[in-house]
């Protein structure tokens, strides 16, 4: 699996887990549209570090919103940010600029018409604090 597919299936184990409640990490509910939820190493430490970090994940991104509420977001673009913003913590092997770019790719193909802006800016300001010695 490629790390971009990796990342498509993070999101949507992450999207599935806070938009249906009932959900438990070890129900995959069928997907439609061919797409097929995998797991491989890098996909479960990904869900795994966002869904144990939540809290902190979440108030980063309140803390760079600009004229929002977080319970205004999407829930498409909360799942991406909340997996880009555990990635931008968790995994500092990974640079920052792939990480935003499958984010607003991500949004671009799961998300409403110029979510990847909100997504893309968002995360850039996010970057800042989450990799100060990192140029973003």
């Amino acid at each position: 699996m490629t790390r971009s597919e990796a990342r498509t299936n993070a999101f949507l184990q992450v999207f599935q887990l806070y938009a249906n409640s009932d959900l438990e990490l070890t129900e995959p509910v069928p997907l439609e549209d061919g797409l097929v939820l995998e797991s491989d190493p890098f996909v479960t430490k990904l869900v795994n570090e966002t869904v144990n970090h939540l809290e902190e994940i979440d108030q980063i991104i309140v803390e760079n919103l600009r004229g929002w509420q977080l319970n205004r977001v999407s829930k498409v673009s909360l799942a991406i940010l909340r997996i880009s913003i555990a990635q931008l913590l968790y995994f500092s092997d990974i640079p920052v600029g792939p990480i935003i770019n499958e984010a607003v790719n991500l949004s671009k193909r799961f998300g409403d018409f110029k979510d990847y802006q909100f997504v893309n800016g968002l995360l850039g300001r996010a970057a800042k604090t989450c990799r100060t010695s990192e140029e973003s």
